[in-house]
């Protein structure tokens, strides 16, 4: 202190202004650098913003490819690795989702199965590292970037999952190319600085996007420095994300941002999100404003310390010289004021001590009065405010500087000899103008307090902004004190920028943000929130959380789930939102923990997820279909193992063996189906195992007599080796059943043609004979010799007509349309055909009643009752020898008389019996008879049809059967048939009998026939009678004589089967040439051209060969009904 105090006074005085000064440069060092510190901090913040934003949006991105790829692993169509079915989904998918550009399906070895995009048979995937990844670890990877999409500059990403079987067993992988375009649009990077960039780079370090583009200095596709990816590779720093200044590939010192990001934590990051500002915009304005704080400071410790020169001299030095004089004039006697400092240098002290006692209270006065004003002038040299002392003139009409201190000279950029006398509005135009001119006149005249800011733009942007305050001092000036904050204005300016920019960012997302406090008050919403729920801004401020989600009052979890949230954190909640119109919709939301405003807020990032929602619910839909039309087959479908393990199957399997799923590990398919532990020898599976190969084989159990068609078909592994087998059990019993039936139908089909068609060629032959034979008898004397040979002749045919009569019978193939019948008829006709065709060692005794009741039933099938019940008597005759009756008669039959089981009512019956004394049946048989396909015959000697097409025909007629048997002493079975009773006049039978004319009237008759000796025969006949007969036996040749003149025939007979044309188009085309056309047609055998259709059409007469006698001439007679031909 004494070194202080002691000494000269100009070194006295240098050092209390080193001592004032250093102090504030401290103060100014200190705040530079914690100015650059929070500068720093801010700029770490906003850019770890935008990376963490992209990062999470990165990370939802996969989260979706991830669930997408892995819903569409469950689907039914991809663990089958169906191609055609595989590309519909996909492309369907593709064309929803705006961010894939291609979803496709590979096998283990790479090769593309089905595809959104065109592939070429030659692609392979094998080699790509999300491909290898999925397969080797089994689950859901990422790869690499992909550039020029389609021949575009477009960048993508691609993500693997692998595929199961229902065996959990690997088959394949999904892989998905998504678009990175979409980085673009999540930010507006407009206001950027420059140089500054966003980058986003995948492990490797390659660039995937880079804004503002730079192809030469930042090409995509190209890697990073490598010293900045060795930074980030070897950081361990927590969450992924720090910050470093490093030298950018443009040569620019730039703070570095990245954040990694990773499928899970602690997995190795697949990308990173780089930002990256020049150094000059993070701390240049820090070093600026330190700068210039510390410029400023050596002006002002220069300034001081000569104005302390020069006051110390002027008003210590030299005043003390004077003071010495004055004291040796003093002791001359010569009294002049001084001044005596309490304290000071030696020569003070001096004349303080020789002066003190002679002027003391004058010198304390004077004293006081220098201290005062070197505190004042101390303050107003060395105030940071500008200060400027005005003097008014002309009575407050302007004012002019009269003193301004050291800080207003620095703000006005004036030495302080150009600001002294001026005009306030001339010497600083830049910060008061004419407006301030008035303030001050009134301060003036008011001698009020007044506060005025001043404030400049440039580019919108603020350049100066003063805080003055204005007020008058006793003697009449005008102080003016003013304060430039233009720095913290621009702060300010620049965080309102900033908060704007963050609004434009969140207004312009897609998905709806707000934040809330936490009771659920919504404090902050963007434009998208506002635009989903249907609210205006204003009316959505004023709601709560519980007013737009119902479930936000009832959820346990949410207390839990805000409280433990960490800043920085974020958790994700599904849950319904309610729109302003009562809709409700299901989103997830992403939630955040912040601290904004002295409290804790929740920061909500809600997404619609309807469209998900529908697609899982198809999706769901689907595979429960595909479940249920599984399960709801008849077929008894397994997958087995190489050992006929059971290891799944359907419920057809579960419901025929009533066994639990845990049970099937070890349960073999032939222990089930044939409670066998040696496998079946003719399985088919064996052949598919060896083979590899779909084989098929029909099995039949004779336990329990039903046929199998078993097929069994290979599922192979990724190296075509044998894996698991498809066993596939279908129960065709009663389709070999219908194929029997059907066969036999047709057999007996087939026979029935080929009998027709020898009948009508034997009635054509049988005609010729007997034709012939009548006009041999006709010719020669009765009682010869010839004449009785051609009367044998005659009888002959006669008998043989009855045996082609019943072939034609058998031949019919006419549905069963039943009709009143005399049943006596039918079975008489059967019995005579049967005598044919038994040996004559049977003995065939027939008891026929002709006075039977009629019955409703069809002849045909009558006439095969009868046919088959005789064969299967005659069958069981030993040797073809035996007796075989056949009995008719109508009976009564009593309520108690009838079979129970069947609502037959009591009354009149006809019984039809067939009994035989042969070999019989015992009890087992006798249960059995009726039984499709049961047979006692050896294989190859009966279709085991007969007696239940018997039983069939007999219960349409409303009938039933009885059946007695013994073994070794034969079988009767009796057939009963209810009596009809009501009358059908349709069924009424009219007989006409023609009555010969012997009128000589004749008529021209056109007969055509291609059989030549039926036409010289029926000719004869004809001619004989006196008829003009024009013989045609060309169907076509009759059609074009006719139509030359179709009124000169008087009748048409023609045969019905004939080349060319038949009988019934012949009749067809004359009746249209001309409708009253008389025509009779004959034939030997037609199933399509019936006596009924016949008559339909306008024919007079349906007759049947052969034509025997006056057969023909009557008929004629009977359609022209006038004699025209004579006898």
């Amino acid at each position: 202190m004494k070194s202080i105090t002691s000494g000269s006074i100009n070194r006295t005085l240098f050092l209390l202004v080193l001592v004032t000064i250093l102090p504030v440069a401290a103060i100014i060092l200190y705040s530079g650098f914690e100015y650059r510190k929070l500068s720093l901090a801010d700029a770490r913040q906003n850019v770890f913003l935008i990376t963490k934003s992209m990062a999470e949006f990165q990370r939802d991105v996969t989260r979706n490819v991830e669930q997408t790829l892995g819903i569409l692993s469950l689907l039914n169509e991809i663990q089958t690795m169906e191609g055609t079915k595989s590309t519909a989904i996909f492309k369907t998918i593709v064309r929803q989702n705006k961010d894939f550009f291609n979803i496709s399906l590979v096998d283990l070895e790479g090769n593309i199965v089905a595809s959104a995009k065109p592939f070429s048979s030659e692609d392979n995937f094998a080699h790509r590292k999300h491909v290898k990844d999925a397969i080797l670890q089994k689950k859901f990877a990422v790869g690499e970037f992909v550039i020029g999409i389609l021949g575009s500059h477009d960048t993508g990403f691609t993500f693997a999952a692998p595929v199961f079987d229902g065996q959990l067993q690997l088959i394949g992988v999904l892989t998905a190319l998504v678009k990175l375009d979409y980085f673009a649009g999540f930010h507006d990077f407009s206001n950027l600085p420059k140089d500054a960039f966003i980058s986003v780079t995948d492990y490797q370090g390659i660039r995937l996007f880079y804004y503002p583009p730079k192809k030469d200095t930042n090409p995509i596709g190209k890697k990073i420095k490598q010293s900045s990816l060795e930074i980030i590779q070897q950081s361990q720093v927590k969450g992924g994300q720090d910050a470093f200044f490093e030298y950018g590939s443009d040569g620019i010192l730039k703070l570095f941002a990245y954040q990694k990001i990773s499928l899970h934590e602690g997995a190795p990051p697949y990308m990173y999100v780089w930002v990256g500002i020049p150094e000059k915009y993070v701390s240049g304005p820090a070093r600026n404003a330190l700068f210039r704080n510390l410029s400023l400071l050596l002006g002002s410790m220069l300034l001081s310390l000569m104005i302390f020169l020069f006051v110390g001299k002027k008003m210590l030095t030299e005043p003390i010289n004077r003071l010495v004089d004055m004291t040796q004039k003093f002791t001359e006697g010569v009294l002049t004021p001084c001044v005596e400092p309490s304290t000071g240098p030696d020569e003070l002290r001096m004349l303080n001590q020789s002066f003190f006692d002679m002027a003391t209270e004058l010198t304390a006065n004077q004293q006081s009065i220098r201290e005062s004003e070197y505190r004042f002038r101390e303050i107003f040299t060395n105030m940071t405010n500008g200060v400027v002392i005005l003097e008014p003139v002309d009575d407050g009409a302007d004012f002019i500087v009269k003193d301004i201190n050291t800080a207003g000279v620095r703000q006005a950029g004036l030495s302080r000899g150009q600001l002294i006398g001026k005009t306030i509005v001339t010497a600083l135009p830049q910060i008061f103008d004419s407006r301030f001119l008035l303030l001050l006149q009134r301060v003036y005249q008011t001698e009020s307090t007044e506060f005025y800011p001043v404030s400049t733009y440039e580019n919108e942007k603020v350049q100066l902004w003063m805080e003055c305050y204005v007020f008058r001092l006793p003697g009449g000036e005008v102080v003016v004190v003013y304060d430039d904050i233009t720095t913290r204005k621009q702060f300010e300016e620049e965080r309102e920028r900033s908060e704007a920019k963050f609004r434009a960012v969140i207004d312009h997302a897609s998905d709806a943000i707000y934040m809330s406090d936490y009771h659920g008050n919504i404090i902050l919403a963007n434009r998208r929130a506002c635009e989903t729920m249907g609210y205006r801004e204003e009316e959505f401020l004023n709601l709560n959380v519980k007013d737009i989600d119902p479930d936000f009052g009832s959820r346990k979890d949410r207390a839990s789930i805000w409280e433990s949230l960490q800043e920085g954190e974020t958790g994700i909640i599904e849950t319904c939102h309610r729109r302003k119109d009562g809709t409700v919709f299901p989103v997830e939301v992403h939630i955040g923990r912040l601290y904004m405003g002295g409290q804790n807020a929740v920061l909500g990032i809600a997404r619609d997820i309807s469209s998900r929602k529908e697609f899982e619910a198809s999706l769901k839909k689907s595979q429960e279909e595909w479940e249920n039309t599984f399960n709801a087959m008849s077929d008894i479908i397994t997958i087995q193992d190489k050992d006929m393990n059971i290891l799944r199957a359907n419920k057809a399997f579960y419901d025929l063996f009533s066994i639990r799923k845990e049970a099937l590990q070890t349960t073999t398919c032939h222990e089930l189906f044939h409670s066998d532990k040696k496998i079946c020898d003719n399985c088919p599976a064996l052949r598919t195992i060896a083979e590899g190969k779909v084989h098929r084989e029909e099995i039949r159990d004779e336990k329990s007599g039903r046929t199998y068609s078993v097929s069994t078909c290979p599922i192979l592994d990724e190296n075509g080796g044998f894996e698991h087998i498809v066993h596939i059990v279908k129960d065709i019993t009663e389709s070999k059943k219908l194929e029997e039936e059907l066969f036999q139908s047709h057999k007996m089909e087939a026979i029935g043609t080929l009998a027709g068609g020898i009948a009508h060629d034997f009635n054509n032959i049988l005609s010729a004979i007997m034709g012939f034979a009548e006009f041999i008898k006709e010719d020669v004397p009765p009682g010869s010799q010839t004449a009785g040979d051609a009367e044998e002749i005659l009888s002959a045919g006669n008998r043989a007509k009855e045996p082609v009569k019943q072939i034609l019978t058998f031949s019919r193939r006419r549905g069963r349309e039943k009709s009143v019948i005399q049943p006596h008829l039918v079975v008489k006709e059967a019995v005579n055909m049967l005598r044919s065709t038994i040996p004559t060692s049977v003995m065939l005794v027939e008891d026929i009643q002709t006075d039977c009741c009629t019955i409703l039933a069809n002849a045909t099938s009558l006439h095969q009752v009868v046919l088959n019940l005789c064969a299967n008597a005659r069958h069981a005759m030993t040797d073809d020898k035996g007796v075989l009756q056949v009995e008719l008669k109508t009976v009564e039959r009593g309520a108690e008389d009838l079979p129970h089981e069947k609502d037959i009512q009591p009354g009149s019956f006809v019984m039809l019996r067939v009994s035989d004394n042969g070999c019989g049946m015992g009890d087992e048989e006798l249960g059995r008879i009726f039984e499709p396909y049961y047979t006692t015959r050896e294989v190859g000697k009966g279709s085991g049809l007969g007696l239940s097409v018997i039983l069939g025909i007999v219960e349409e007629c409303n009938g039933f059967i009885e059946v007695e048997s013994e073994q070794g002493r034969g079988s009767v079975f009796t057939a009963y048939f209810p009596c009809h009773t009501e009358v059908d006049s349709d069924q009424a039978v009219v007989t006409s009998v023609a009555v010969k004319s012997q009128a000589e009237m004749k008529h021209q008759i056109l007969l055509v026939d291609d059989e030549p000796l039926l036409l010289e025969i029926n000719a004869r006949r004809l001619e004989y009678f006196g008829c003009q007969v024009t013989t045609v036996s060309d169907s076509r040749q009759a059609l074009e004589l006719f139509a030359k003149d179709p009124g000169l025939f008087d009748l048409l007979i023609t045969d019905q089967t004939m080349p060319g044309l038949t009988g019934e188009d012949l009749a067809a085309e004359m009746l249209r040439l001309r409708p009253t056309l008389p025509i009779i047609v004959y034939t030997g055998h037609s199933d399509s051209f019936t006596e009924e259709k016949a008559l339909a059409m306008g024919i007079k007469k349906y007759m049947h060969k052969p034509l025997v006698g006056d057969e023909l001439t009557d008929a004629v007679n009977e359609v022209l009904q006038t004699p025209s031909c004579t006898t």
